[in-house]
């Protein structure tokens, strides 16, 4: 890859030149050096199958941020060579391809950046991190027997992937939700769906239950840049939260809304709701209730669950006032499924709790 610093300016692209010289404004945009290792860092756990992209081949946009006028859209190294705007706001976007439908092996690197530009000028660095999702599916030889007539199917929206059992490569999506699904003919069956967030790759094995002694396993490793989760999936013991060791994962709420003395494990990830918002740093002010989500790194309110503490000793075990130190720690709870509670699908009337 070569580290690019640019002074960009003017463009090859049609009627998209103008104005960019227009200013008295410099612009110089540079990539991070660190985009290498990220990317050999996704060569690693992906399967090395893939080849460094050249961040010239990058596309990039210069728009203006009021109105959306795009000034220039062109590969990187097309820029021109010298950019002087005009004083004001402008978004500028690097993005390694363009992704508009699932695909293997279709990883979209870039970085989106509002900036305020003046007469002295401006440096902006890109620094690349992954912008859509991944998802990679394993399955065991009890799983490819029992269905060895099926086909493994990932939705999402209108768009669907077919995911052979035989296939290592990761499948890329928009972040957002992606259900996986079991086709037999003309039957097809949801087995599970799971919301991914940008610059997650998610991994899911899937398996038979052939001992009452199995047990579903869900553990999150965060590394470099990258968010890599592994989940064990186990058919005939699917989550239905009956019991402690089936419980119900934030992602499957939304599908259980009535349900009532359903487990469902997450992390305790904030407190102090407001129908819009939410608190993910102590101090906190609130006792009556919790904010958990799948994720423990979680910072924003999506793919999250509102937790009601009523008065007694489970608000006393679990509020984050008095015990801050639970942030971040994995949880399950017993209690009924509600559509919304502080604008959320949440969880009330609690009558049990773990943390293991």
């Amino acid at each position: 890859m070569r580290r690019v610093l640019l002074f960009v300016l003017p463009l090859l692209l049609t009627g998209c030149s103008k104005g960019l010289d227009s200013g008295n404004c410099p612009l110089f945009l540079s990539f991070a050096e660190d985009f290498a290792l990220q990317w050999a860092d996704l060569q690693t756990k992906g399967g090395g199958s893939l080849e460094l992209p050249d961040t010239n081949d990058f596309i990039l946009v210069i728009s203006e941020l009021d109105g959306g006028k795009e000034l220039f859209r062109d590969q990187y190294r097309n820029k021109p060579p010298h950019i002087a705007l005009q004083e004001g706001s402008y978004m500028l976007s690097v993005y390694s391809c363009d992704f508009e439908s699932p695909g293997f092996d279709t990883p979209q690197f870039g970085d989106e950046q509002q900036v305020l530009l003046t007469s002295e000028g401006l440096s902006v660095r890109f620094e690349c991190t992954q912008l859509n999702s991944g998802l990679r599916c394993t399955f065991d030889e009890s799983f490819r027997t029992q269905f060895a007539s099926s086909e493994i199917e990932l939705v999402q929206g209108e768009e669907d992937l077919k995911y052979p059992y035989d296939e290592t490569r990761i499948a890329y999506f928009d972040s957002g939700k992606v259900s996986i699904v079991l086709s037999t003919g003309e039957s097809r069956r949801q087995l599970l769906s799971r919301t991914l967030e940008p610059n997650e790759i998610l991994t899911i094995n899937f398996s038979v239950d052939l001992s009452s002694s199995a047990e579903a396993d869900y553990h999150i490793a965060v590394d470099t840049g990258r968010v890599w989760i592994k989940e064990e999936y186990i058919y005939g013991k699917e989550r239905d939260g009956s019991v402690k060791s089936r419980a119900l994962m934030v992602d499957d709420l939304p599908d259980m809304i009535g349900s009532e003395g359903v487990w469902v494990c997450g992390y305790i990830v904030g407190g102090d709701l407001s129908s819009t918002s939410a608190v993910y740093k102590p101090p906190f002010e609130s006792q009556t209730h919790v904010l958990i989500s799948d994720r423990p790194s979680a910072a924003s309110r999506d793919g999250c669950a509102s937790v009601e503490l009523k008065s007694g000793s489970i608000r006393g075990d679990l509020n984050l006032v008095e015990h801050p130190e639970l942030l971040g720690q994995k949880v399950y709870l017993k209690g009924n499924i509600v559509e919304s509670y502080f604008g959320l699908v949440g969880i009330k009337s609690l009558s049990e709790y773990s943390f293991n």
